[in-house]
């Protein structure tokens, strides 16, 4: 029981303040934490589309060079590479979404926890209150009623 009667309520409004900074600066983290994972995928993006261009080039030159310039071979192997590039612009989409999704997933959680610590507070305030108004019986004979 809380040491002081004047003391009640007092420590529960401490707990749920603690709890809601705890809860408020894990939300910020991982509002950080999804904002650097989109820039990471963009740029990872960026900088897939830069070497492929660049791939693409040689990849033509080299059909070229061996007198495939307009053949199947050629149209195969350029179908072939976009195939790829694409493949992995969707793999680098799908896991900047997924990590977006766990982080989401990880704020219900924080918010899950921060409505359980306060749950527990208001729970340990009545506990208080009851035991207080339990002692406060025990004096009810002196009080002449």
């Amino acid at each position: 029981m809380a040491g002081n009667y004047a003391d009640l309520g007092l420590a529960y409004s401490q707990k749920v303040r603690s709890a809601a900074t705890q809860r408020d600066a894990s939300l910020a983290s991982r509002a950080y934490s999804r904002f650097l994972s989109q820039q990471r995928g963009r740029r990872q993006q960026a900088d897939l589309a830069r070497s492929s261009n660049a791939q693409l080039g040689k990849l033509a030159a080299s059909y070229g060079a061996r007198g495939l310039r307009n053949s199947g071979v050629r149209q195969r192997g350029v179908s072939d590479f976009a195939t790829g590039v694409q493949q992995q612009t969707q793999d680098i989409a799908d896991r900047v979404r997924d990590e977006q999704q766990q982080s989401l997933l990880g704020d219900a959680s924080v918010n899950a926890a921060y409505e359980g610590l306060v749950a527990d507070a208001e729970l340990q305030k009545l506990s208080d209150i009851y035991r207080a108004a339990l002692t406060l019986q025990d004096y009810m004979p002196f009080l002449g009623s």
